[in-house]
């Protein structure tokens, strides 16, 4: 049997490193890039392949496509990038179910909250983005108000 040993700090660095690429990228001092060519960065650099929305009544949905509503200014993006995995939800239900997203706004974590702004191509302006949690930690160590952990809940929803 092997055992492996995680060197934190290198997980640190290189979540930091993924964070400064994505910051610079989404870095509005310049001309705001398109809601796609966002997308397109954030699949290559966060490799999400399982997408997932929570609905109001706290259940999950697996989705097939990524719209526009999922970067609406109340929206959180969750991002797993070591399990590919992004949960959309409604501000609201992240505070008040996930218990350690009113720590990681308010600077209080380790973790880093990104919001940006794009330009709409549709309704041909700028908006505001919702907010990118990029978590290293596991879905599985996350509690839920609920008692339960994120990747429990999760597989118990589905």
């Amino acid at each position: 049997m092997e055992a492996y040993i995680i060197d934190i700090d290198a997980e640190k660095k290189k979540r930091d490193k993924h964070i400064k690429r994505i910051k610079k990228y989404l870095d509005t001092r310049h001309r705001p890039k398109t809601l796609n060519h966002i997308k397109s960065f954030l699949a290559a650099e966060l490799s999400c392949r399982f997408l997932y929305q929570i609905n109001l009544e706290g259940q999950f949905i697996k989705m097939y496509t990524d719209p526009a509503i999922n970067y609406s200014p109340f929206t959180i993006r969750l991002y797993f990038p070591k399990k590919n995995l992004c949960i959309c939800c409604s501000q609201d239900f992240a505070e008040r179910y996930i218990s350690i997203i009113p720590a990681i706004l308010s600077q209080n974590y380790e973790e880093t909250a990104i919001s940006f702004r794009y330009y709409n191509e549709y309704l041909k302006k700028v908006c505001l983005s919702g907010t990118l949690l990029i978590l290293m930690i596991e879905p599985k160590a996350i509690m839920l108000n609920n008692g339960k952990d994120l990747e429990t809940f999760i597989q118990e929803s589905l």
